[in-house]
């Protein structure tokens, strides 16, 4: 009798949720500590030492003893009354090392950071954080750029500026300039003063698309603070332009000796390796088959013991999608076989080649 099957049951999907752990290694961790804090035998915490971070809620008082950029992300090291704590902070929020703050986590991410006592060398200063609407692109891409100039004080701060202009943004690849914010603008030359309030914070943005992949550094100034030396730097790639995005397949074959009258298995992974989504038209509810062959002549195909809704239908496979499609089948007589497996997403070719041998015994 012939199996039904609506469009949901014709494969067994079997989807991989892959947990991502953080653990950089560092054989000299005390290295990376303020001078002090090493000599009091303390260690750095997760992520600057091996270690996984575990899923938990909180908060910690205490002084700010690093900040550091790891992939893109400021992570702080905050040095609490009993514990280190490795966190990354809010990208609007910038701190600095000697800040009393406290900050409610979960996991190793801060969710509020409110600080309580400025350091002492940094007061009366402004901040200042650059964040990018992506840390990795691809080629033609739209990315944003914003400076975030921050007064954390009780009292206006006032800069002098030498034209109209008042910020700017330098795109470089291996120190080389490519693209400047104020290279396609017009500036008037006068002076002027511009005052944050206290307490405010007043962004600047400007966008860039690139053209060719490859490791970038975007620089951001303040012109407050003159055109020396950027206030915030951040660190991007850009990734070329996938034109045809492919799946990646992988068939398996268990065993590949088989015993005549047991069950062979077949299994047919497919993955989307690529940053962009990748779409499949499929005919019916069939998504997949397979056929085995002996001598060139097919002895089996899969899909012929089963039925399909004749309804044209997609898939899409996010980035990171992984899914399995499987079979199974029983030889009846030695010999070698080769197998086929099919995903009809990709018209009528196989995706994937297999051999096994039958055996009497």
């Amino acid at each position: 009798m012939r199996k039904k099957f609506l469009l949901a049951a014709v494969c067994i999907l079997i989807v991989s949720m892959l947990g991502a752990s953080i653990s950089w290694a560092s054989p000299n961790a005390k290295d990376f500590l303020p001078p002090g804090l090493a000599k009091k035998g303390k260690t750095l915490p997760p992520p600057f030492q091996n270690g996984n971070m575990i899923n938990l809620s909180g908060s910690i008082e205490g002084n700010v003893v690093l900040v550091k950029e790891v992939d893109g992300k400021q992570w702080l090291v905050i040095e609490g009354l009993k514990e280190l704590k490795a966190l990354k902070s809010g990208e609007e929020q910038t701190l600095y090392v000697g800040d009393t703050v406290l900050v409610d986590y979960k996991g190793d991410e801060a969710s509020s950071i409110k600080v309580l006592k400025t350091s002492t060398e940094n007061q009366g200063k402004l901040r200042y954080v650059l964040t990018t609407s992506l840390t990795e692109a691809t080629v033609g891409d739209n990315l944003v750029f914003n400076l975030f100039v921050q007064n954390p004080t009780s009292n206006r701060i006032t800069h002098q500026l030498n034209s109209s202009q008042r910020y700017d943004f330098i795109v470089k690849k291996d120190g080389i300039k490519v693209w400047q914010w104020s290279d396609h603008q017009n500036f008037l030359t006068i002076l002027q003063d511009v005052s944050i309030n206290a307490n405010e914070t007043v962004a600047y943005s400007s966008s860039w698309k690139p053209e060719r992949s490859g490791e970038y550094t975007v620089e951001a100034y303040f012109l407050g603070e003159g055109t020396s030396k950027p206030v915030a730097v951040k660190s991007i790639t850009i990734n070329r332009e996938v034109l045809n995005p492919q799946l990646n397949y992988t068939l398996t074959v268990h065993p590949t000796t088989i015993v005549l009258g047991r069950e062979i298995n077949f299994n047919l992974n497919i993955k989307n390796n690529t940053k962009v989504d990748i779409t499949k038209q499929f005919s019916s509810g069939q998504i997949y088959d397979y056929i085995i062959r002996k001598d060139g002549r097919k002895v089996w195909q899969w899909s012929e013991d089963y039925d399909y809704i004749g309804t044209e239908m997609q898939v899409i496979f996010k980035p990171g999608d992984n899914i399995t499609l499987a079979a199974s089948w029983k030889p009846e007589a030695t010999g070698k076989y080769t197998v086929e497996a099919y995903f009809l997403g990709e018209s009528n070719r196989p995706v994937g080649l297999g051999e096994f041998t039958g055996n009497s015994r």
